[in-house]
């Protein structure tokens, strides 16, 4: 693997207080962010790797703190290192949040109480996050993705 790589090994290692560590790959996105998952027994983390020349993880660390200290079902941030771009989240494991999805056909939907609470959650996050507005997501989103939402 890259540079990057062995130092987010050398950082969760620390983290842990463990000699050393080997990350798997979990998944990557849209964006330079990595994701990796460790183990150790029973227990399992995701190591963020986000390149902060790359990417401002501000937003992200905002919002998950606020939304995790307020009850929303978001991973919770154990260690960060914004200079380094890393970060140890709680791993909610293997299962894909899609498969808790309720389907309706033809998408499918978070459960309405989680996305009530979100929604209500966001209004409050004045500045760190804009409040879900259904006129101003028919712009960019596909009509059938808002469907649940606005008519």
């Amino acid at each position: 693997m890259d540079t990057r790589y062995h130092a987010l090994c050398q950082w969760v290692a620390q983290q842990l207080n463990e000699p050393q560590v080997e990350l798997s790959v979990v998944s990557g996105d849209a964006s330079f962010r990595r994701y990796f998952r460790y183990t150790r027994g029973s227990e399992s983390w995701i190591a963020m790797d986000a390149p902060p020349d790359k990417e401002d993880s501000t937003r992200f660390v905002a919002i998950a703190q606020s939304w995790f200290a307020q009850g929303i079902h978001v991973p919770e941030i154990k260690a960060l290192s914004m200079e380094e771009g890393f970060m140890l989240l709680s791993d909610f494991g293997s299962s894909l949040l899609l498969a808790s999805f309720i389907p309706i056909s033809p998408i499918f939907i978070i459960p309405n109480a989680q996305f009530s609470k979100a929604n209500t959650i966001t209004r409050k996050q004045s500045g760190i996050l804009s409040k879900f507005d259904p006129q101003r997501m028919k712009a960019f989103l596909p009509s059938y993705m808002m469907r649940p939402y606005c008519s």
